[in-house]
């Protein structure tokens, strides 16, 4: 078999780009983009001027009763993760991994918010994404030294030559040592150069994960394609190694008009009203999306798949080279079989609080008729009212009303029947902590609670406890697993 040339491969990667966009940016982006304006209570659309537009907290506050309990078993100790010996051999090499990861994961890295972010991420959205990587930084340090002579200028070049150290400012002045002979000393200042590197951890945004769209598993190390789309600008591209233009980044706005205008911007747009954009005429700062992807394909034409990792543009490839896994974890807290993508908690209560907004809102739409109800106006023949309109259009308290005949302005008395749409919100509470597994009992929110019997209170919480560790368990099996195995490779 033929090897594959750079254009074939492009075709590659370009359909199935294509093929996991259409429904990441589609189907999926509108799905996250409605539980993100649920969970900012944004309005719904269908608000009234006059009516009540109060928008309930369902989505809000079935996560933020759930993810506190999440971080606390992941990140609430001193180690997220422990490696177990096979063996009795392996013992000292599996305490070496765990206190070497757990190292990478709380000091290099800040282990808590990368947990906070996807675990937020995975009950809003659907799934979260978390990519490891090794990452080399350079560090440049100038020093001043004064006095050096040929030779201790000659020796501190060779010791700082780790560092390629570069004499940026010098001068040299001739002086006469203590044996009376001439000597050069020199004032000079040194740039050092220091590589390190270490493993960086992310947690991204999901609308930038890509996933072969029949992939059926969220393990994704056997998956045929995944990428991640990593917005850069010129000059982070010119720092990793890359030739490229300008040009080269203007190409590449697809996602631009579909998942980063979506889920991100509904939460910009709800407290700006519009997208506010910068442009610079800096040409450094220009800015596109640079695909990481992970493929399987035969490259060098002996007829077995190769796991390929291809830094691209839109259209054009930037590196290829071959690697050991896919550093990019993905979960969702409730799984759906033979599917990548699963359910989140936001679209488990996502139709009850909508339900719970429109009842909610017709109670105080009752409320407000009922405490300023509606005048009856008397008008004469013509149709000119007997009182001044001005003054019923006055709430202020103490006002007046000026009527030119007794009985001119009389209220129309409306009824608050709000009371009767209390047994149909207590069923809806009732309906969302079934879904979601979220129990108020136990934290007294419920006004009842002090007459449930204890054996019942501890069986509602124990059933709490347990949708709470079976999310738990998903997300310890398919994010930080995959995770911390790959973190280990990195290092060993």
């Amino acid at each position: 078999m033929a090897k594959m040339d750079d254009e074939t491969l492009l075709n590659l990667l370009q359909g199935e780009e294509a093929q996991a966009g259409d429904y990441v940016w589609g189907e999926l982006a509108e799905s996250r983009e409605q539980a993100m304006r649920e969970y900012l209570r944004l309005p719904y659309g269908d608000e009234e001027e006059g009516r009540s537009s109060f928008v309930t907290s369902d989505v809000l506050d079935t996560i933020e009763w759930v993810r506190p309990a999440l971080l606390k078993i992941f990140v609430g100790g001193d180690e997220a993760v422990s490696f177990e010996p096979t063996g009795p051999e392996d013992v000292e090499g599996a305490e070496q991994a765990t206190q070497a990861v757990n190292y990478v994961f709380f000091k290099q890295n800040n282990g808590f918010l990368i947990s906070y972010t996807a675990i937020t991420d995975a009950l809003q959205l659907k799934n979260c994404a978390i990519m490891w990587r090794w990452k080399e930084t350079e560090k440049a340090e100038t020093q001043r030294f004064k006095g050096l002579t040929d030779e201790a200028l000659t020796l501190l070049m060779q010791q700082l030559a780790e560092g390629k150290p570069e004499i940026v400012e010098a001068s040299t002045e001739v002086v006469v040592n203590e044996m009376g002979m001439p000597i050069n000393v020199h004032d000079v200042k040194i740039k050092t150069t220091r590589k390190s590197g270490k493993v960086l951890i992310e947690a991204f945004p999901p609308e930038e994960l890509l996933v072969s769209r029949n992939w059926n598993s969220p393990l994704l190390e056997e998956c045929p394609y995944v990428s991640r789309m990593m917005r850069v600008t010129l000059s982070e591209l010119r720092e990793m190694g890359f030739d490229v233009e300008a040009e080269d980044l203007t190409d590449a706005d697809r996602v631009s008009s579909s998942a980063d205008r979506t889920l991100r911007e509904a939460e910009s747009q709800s407290w700006t009203g519009r997208n506010v954009t910068s442009p610079s005429e800096d040409e450094s700062r220009a800015e596109g999306w640079l695909r990481i992807e992970y493929v399987l394909a035969d490259r060098d034409g002996d007829g077995i798949s190769e796991r390929l990792m291809v830094t691209r543009l839109a259209h054009k490839i930037l590196k290829v080279e071959e690697c050991s896994h896919v550093p990019i974890a993905t979960a969702s807290p409730i799984l759906r079989s033979h599917r990548w993508d699963g359910h989140s908690l936001a679209e488990l209560v996502s139709d009850l609080q909508r339900l719970h907004t429109v009842i909610t809102r017709q109670m105080l739409d009752s409320l407000y008729q009922a405490t300023t109800p509606r005048k009856r106006v008397l008008t004469d023949s013509t149709g000119a009212p007997q009182a001044n309109i001005d003054d019923l259009l006055d709430v202020r308290n103490g006002g007046i009303e000026r009527v030119y005949q007794p009985g001119a302005v009389e209220d129309v008395a409306t009824q608050w029947v709000g009371g009767q749409a209390f047994p149909m919100l207590e069923y809806v509470d009732r309906v969302r902590m079934n879904r979601s597994g979220v129990n108020y009992l136990s934290s007294g929110l419920d006004a009842n609670a002090i007459n449930k019997t204890a054996t019942g209170s501890q069986i509602q919480d124990g059933r709490m406890q347990e949708r709470t560790e079976l999310v738990a368990r998903v997300l310890a099996e398919t994010l930080y697993k995959p995770m911390f195995a790959g973190v280990l490779k990195l290092l060993t």
